[in-house]
């Protein structure tokens, strides 16, 4: 039986045009949004924002992919239904392969899916201090299915995207510093405003280039156990609010100093033990004079120094003696 080339051509060439087309149609489309997505690209290209540059390119690939792989199915599909191929069966073992696919890889979706919306929203980039599942740094990488931070103490996270719940951006357009003060009862509130807002300016101005806003001070913030809180706060460039707070910390406990407010610290209660008497036992303590030196060991001060802690210790061992007494008050700053 011989092929009848002229019987089979006139038999398909129909099927073969409209094949032709397809392909045809095809192609131009997949150019066509090629084109639209590099055109979308070579705009940010044009902005001075790096960042955003970086999120355009990386939506750009994922969109080119997507692309390609919509129009190569239905471009194959179309194809196949001219040549008389059911494809209802393929599209019905399409669909249930991509249900088995989606179980097997539901994690892998979630972290392209999360990562696609985090990239558009635009509410995360590089460079950007975040809080996320515990973690905090600052953001190195970001792509479709991670986002790496890295740590003050140089440590790398790796986060899948599909694991982010919730992001805490501690610098999306400003950052705010927030310092709290606690100042002992006794000062004078008048006085320590005065001081806190003088020193607030002199860092406003000297920080200009980072501070937008500030200082606001709000006032006594709560009544502590041993000290009055207040807050101030400033509002700064991105990032920038650890260096502000720092600076406006060093700077206020330099003016306190020199007007004798007093910032109120711990003090801890020292249990010596007992001996088996019940009676104290000694503590032996070293004597610093006000600028932290030892005593001169042969010095008179130092002799007469001596003398006074051996007779302090006596009259308080003689005192726990009948007291029972066994405690020390020991300043802890």
């Amino acid at each position: 039986m011989e092929f009848d080339i002229a019987a089979w051509w006139g038999a398909w060439w129909p099927n073969l045009m409209r094949a032709a087309i397809i392909i045809i149609l095809g192609v131009v489309i997949g150019k066509v949004a090629r084109s639209l997505t590099d055109k979308v690209l070579h705009k940010a290209q044009k902005m001075d924002d790096r960042l955003s540059l970086q999120r355009a390119q990386t939506i750009a690939v994922f969109f080119k992919s997507v692309i390609r792989v919509v129009v190569l199915g239905l471009v194959s599909v179309l194809i196949l239904s001219e040549f008389g191929v059911e494809i209802g069966p393929i599209i019905a073992a399409a669909g249930v392969a991509g249900i088995a696919i989606g179980f097997g890889a539901q994690t892998l979706v979630q972290d392209y899916l999360g990562g696609t919306f985090m990239l558009t929203e635009g509410y995360v980039r590089v460079g950007d201090v975040l809080e996320i599942n515990g973690k905090s740094g600052v953001v190195e990488d970001i792509n479709l299915r991670l986002l790496v931070m890295r740590d003050f103490g140089g440590d790398v996270h790796i986060i899948p995207n599909g694991e982010i719940r919730t992001i805490t951006n501690k610098s999306y357009k400003f950052s705010r510093a927030v310092i709290e003060v606690g100042v002992a009862y006794r000062e004078n509130t008048d006085q320590v405003v005065a001081i806190m807002e003088a020193v607030g300016n002199e860092i406003a101005s000297e920080m200009k280039d980072v501070i937008t806003d500030g200082p606001q001070i709000f006032g006594i913030d709560s009544f502590g156990d041993s000290a009055i809180n207040w807050r101030v706060r400033f509002t700064t460039k991105p990032v920038e609010q650890w260096a502000v707070a720092r600076a406006y910390r060093r700077r206020l406990k330099v003016a306190f100093d020199a007007a004798g407010i007093e910032i109120p610290f711990p003090h801890q209660t020292i249990y010596m033990g007992e001996n088996h008497d019940g009676s104290a036992p000694f503590l032996h303590a070293k004597l610093y004079r006000a600028n932290g030196q030892s005593p001169e060991p042969h010095s008179t001060a130092a002799a007469s120094d001596e003398a006074a802690t051996d007779a302090a210790a006596a009259a308080a061992h003689s005192k726990n003696v009948h007291s029972g007494q066994g405690l020390a008050d020991v300043d802890d700053g």
